[in-house]
């Protein structure tokens, strides 16, 4: 979903990949096509990491289109003239929205979209410093930054798997410290009303394991997904960096 002022724009995709983050150098002006002047902005390159370079959409074009304003006017008009100052008034009296990206460990579970720097692709290049804990995979070197990979399955106590179709890291950063998270695979991305958030019971939290139990407060119940637990992010950053 796309914002600009009152105007929201959907892109309907097959499937979220990753999310990715870039140097300056890194972005490449788009030359111009047929039929999609000023659609495409830049493209990343990414050929020094060996990965697919990615185009980039630009929202302001897409939001500038005749069509898009002709349409988006066009539905305003239809469905929202005669609501819009109930509409208003509802939207202030709700609490925001939160995003959560869904993944996958031994179950599924999910973090603050906003917590996460970017996901890419399972490193094998990684130097493991001597003495480092069982959880800590290694240290991958970018050439921009180095990024501390951890085990959340050793982390949490969870049995190890034999192999992972399309293993995944989470890239999280805190006080300037980068962490990349394993996982099994990125679910998708969903928005969580604050109210749906429920607390978990003492009961069950007893028998997670201690480590988990330090990370893990709530857990929501999608009606895609069914129940996901939702991680603490920062706390778990908190105590790495300790």
């Amino acid at each position: 979903m796309l914002r600009k002022g009152d105007g929201y724009v959907g892109l309907l995709v097959d499937d979220i990949v990753s999310i990715v983050s870039h140097t300056d150098e890194q972005l490449l002006p788009m030359p111009m096509v047929n039929g999609q002047a000023g659609m495409l902005a830049h493209c990343i390159n990414r050929r020094a990491s060996d990965r697919e370079d990615v185009t980039v959409i630009s929202t302001e074009a897409l939001f500038a289109d005749p069509y898009m304003a002709h349409l988006a006017k066009g539905h305003h008009d239809l469905y929202l003239v005669g609501e819009e100052n109930t509409h208003r008034t509802e939207v202030r009296s709700k609490p925001s929205r939160e995003t959560w990206l869904i993944f996958k460990l031994d179950r599924l579970m999910a973090v603050r979209i906003e917590q996460v720097v970017e996901i890419v692709e399972s490193h094998g290049a990684l130097v493991r410093p001597p003495g480092a804990p069982s959880h800590v995979c290694g240290v991958v070197n970018d050439g921009r930054s180095l990024t501390t990979v951890i085990d959340l399955r050793t982390l949490y106590g969870m049995e190890a798997t034999e192999s992972l179709d399309n293993p995944k890291i989470l890239v999280v950063q805190h006080n300037g410290q980068r962490y990349g998270l394993t996982v099994a695979s990125v679910e998708s991305i969903v928005g969580i009303e604050p109210g749906a958030k429920i607390r978990i019971p003492s009961l069950v939290a007893n028998h997670l394991d201690p480590e988990l139990r330090k990370d893990l407060h709530e857990v929501i119940d999608s009606p895609e997904h069914g129940s996901v637990l939702l991680l603490d992010v920062l706390s778990l950053m908190q105590r790495l960096t300790e």
